[in-house]
């Protein structure tokens, strides 16, 4: 076994077992998407499995006969609401065993909870690296002081951003798409706030025809890139450029001209 691996934040999150109240020592700071904690019924979706979340942030309960797993544990300010839910539908907070988490990397500085930099901290200790990955995502991390806060928060803790992702034109999802013209000018701002070696990430497009960095709109109002990964090793670096159309999220929604 190697004694050092190269592992995504998500895995410090999975299988976390922390009790409830250390969960929600997070970050103050303010929330962009005042749905987070807006409140919503809990209710049975099937079995032994429950919805406990808010209007929207899923958090889920499933009840065994070793205690309760909570799956999710929120953002600032809705673990209140996520309590009641969890007590509305009959069971106690204090028979959680367990806290997992389905999000896969830090998007936002609230989501990084003490229990969790705890846990990172302990597994630096053992040779483990830690990476991170972040999605630009409209109302709820699209600004550069948030972004820039949990950049900044990560390499305190040791763990290094290497992407901040434009958001994929994915259905169901295109609302948290940011414009690349605004993705632009907000990647610009976040840098101006971090000091030279927090710049470790790169503004990407993870397109399908590989990864394309975002460099900058130029005064010419075309978008400049270039390929950070491609399958012909003869395109990595070459810079291209696309004419900027307004609304534009996407390699695709500008022409090829």
């Amino acid at each position: 076994m190697k004694s050092k691996a190269i592992v995504a934040a998500a895995l410090v999150l999975l299988g976390f077992a922390a009790n409830a109240a250390m969960a929600q020592q997070r970050v103050n700071v303010p929330i962009t998407n005042k749905e987070w904690e807006q409140p919503f019924p809990g209710f049975r979706i099937a079995g032994n499995t429950y919805y406990v979340g808010t209007y929207d942030l899923g958090c889920y309960l499933i009840d065994t006969s070793a205690g309760l797993i909570l799956v999710n544990s929120g953002a600032p300010g809705s673990y209140p609401l996520i309590k009641a839910n969890i007590e509305a539908l009959g069971f106690k907070t204090s028979d959680i065993k367990i806290i997992t988490a389905t999000h896969g990397h830090f998007d936002h500085v609230g989501e990084i909870s003490t229990e969790t930099e705890r846990r990172i901290r302990d597994m630096r200790r053992d040779g483990v690296q830690f990476l991170n990955q972040t999605v630009l995502l409209a109302k709820v991390n699209d600004d550069a002081e948030i972004l820039a806060r949990t950049f900044a928060k990560c390499h305190e803790m040791g763990v290094r951003p290497y992407y901040l992702f434009q958001g994929r034109p994915v259905k169901g999802a295109s609302h948290f798409q940011v414009p690349l013209c605004d993705g632009i000018r907000i990647a610009r701002c976040v840098n101006e706030r971090l000091s030279g070696i927090q710049k470790t990430h790169k503004y990407i497009m993870s397109h399908y025809t590989g990864k394309i960095e975002i460099l900058d709109m130029g005064e010419d109002g075309r978008v400049y890139m270039r390929y950070h990964q491609n399958k012909d090793p003869g395109k990595i670096g070459r810079i291209f450029s696309r004419p900027y159309v307004d609304g534009a999220c996407w390699l695709d929604d500008m022409p090829n001209a």
